[in-house]
């Protein structure tokens, strides 16, 4: 039931391949390998007065401590996903556009010096501003389509958690075409189509979330689909699976157990209704609390169900004697079989 990779090197290894991992590297090491020209500065400083030597250990102090953040953020990729983490994302990106940005920096492209001919720096520039908006253009497009799209998503979510599912789905529709490799966006669409009551639709696209995200949330919602639409077999396994995914939780139990309930599987029912009362509460809630009164009901109503005397084996006109509840009957009924008689 993990939504992140605890790892942030095999992460650009899996999603970029070989190349985009050594690239990533590489400029990782680039950035902590990198001098720059404060020691230079400090030095030359140095022989003319100290209140000028002083600002220059400064400046270097400060760019070993950037140095030393970017590192840790490295470090902490190697058990974390900072990545993942906005804030730290931003930090990152930024020390690393100081460091870069230093009078010795590693330069890509060689600029036109003052000796070069004005026609040449028109043409560099001309071509620069060209390259630019190649890149640029197609780029702010998208971002803002994706703005747009996220926008949209969030007024969706709002009408959704009001309890409005059929009206909440236009906006989902409207943002499907840019958030569709996005596996939050489609597990929250797909909940909103079950809700709904469009179970087939509601199934497409689930499924096409598992391509992107896995977690117990879109298995229970498939499985509530299947039960929906009469499909118990598919039910149960999604059900098993949300289970298997994440065995702490009770809520895949619970569906699993209400599902054998109303389907006439008493004893599996009963079963899984067992296990959930004998499960460990990690964190005490209220829906623990009304999952568990469900299950005792089930138990109970097992208990005080009438016997079914078709499942009774007679012989030689011989009938069971009591007829009561299956609690009372497992203690006083008597049957025959095999010409021997079996008190339970």
């Amino acid at each position: 039931n993990n939504n992140y990779v605890f790892n942030e090197f095999l992460k650009v290894w899996v999603e970029n391949g070989v190349i985009g991992v050594l690239l990533f590297v590489c400029v990782a090491i680039v950035l902590l390998a990198h001098r720059g020209s404060l020691r230079k500065h400090s030095v030359s400083q140095r022989k003319n007065n100290s209140a000028s030597l002083c600002v220059s250990s400064e400046q270097l102090s400060g760019t070993h401590i950037l140095k030393a953040s970017i590192l840790s953020v490295l470090i902490f990729g190697c058990f974390g996903y900072p990545s993942e983490i906005l804030p730290i994302k931003m930090v990152f990106v930024m020390f690393a556009s100081i460091v870069a940005t230093d009078k010795k920096q590693m330069q890509l492209f060689q600029f036109p010096t003052q000796k070069t001919a004005f026609a040449g720096k028109a043409v560099w520039h001309i071509t620069l501003a060209i390259v630019l908006l190649i890149i640029l253009y197609p780029t702010n497009k998208y971002l803002t389509q994706q703005y747009k799209a996220y926008k949209t998503w969030k007024d969706a979510s709002d009408i959704y958690n009001m309890g409005a599912y059929p009206e909440c789905l236009e906006d989902f529709e409207l943002a499907y075409p840019q958030l569709k490799t996005n596996g939050v966006f489609l597990v929250q669409y797909g909940k909103a189509l079950q809700m709904a009551d469009k179970n087939e639709n509601s199934i497409a696209i689930l499924n096409e979330a598992k391509q992107h995200l896995n977690n117990t949330i879109l298995y229970t919602c498939l499985g509530n689909n299947y039960k929906a639409l009469g499909r118990n077999t598919e039910a149960e396994q999604a059900y098993l699976y949300a289970w298997n995914m994440a065995p702490a939780k009770f809520f895949p139990l619970y569906l699993l157990a209400k599902l054998y309930d109303e389907t006439g599987q008493t004893e599996k029912a009963v079963a899984i209704a067992k296990k959930v009362m004998g499960k460990e509460v990690k964190i005490e809630s209220t829906a623990i609390e009304e999952i568990k009164e469900e299950m005792k009901k089930i138990i109970e109503k097992s208990k005080a169900e009438p016997l079914n005397e078709s499942k009774i084996h007679t012989y030689n006109n011989l009938h069971p004697i009591y007829k009561g509840t299956k609690e009372e009957a497992y203690r006083s009924v008597v049957l025959t079989c095999g010409f021997k008689l079996q008190k339970w």
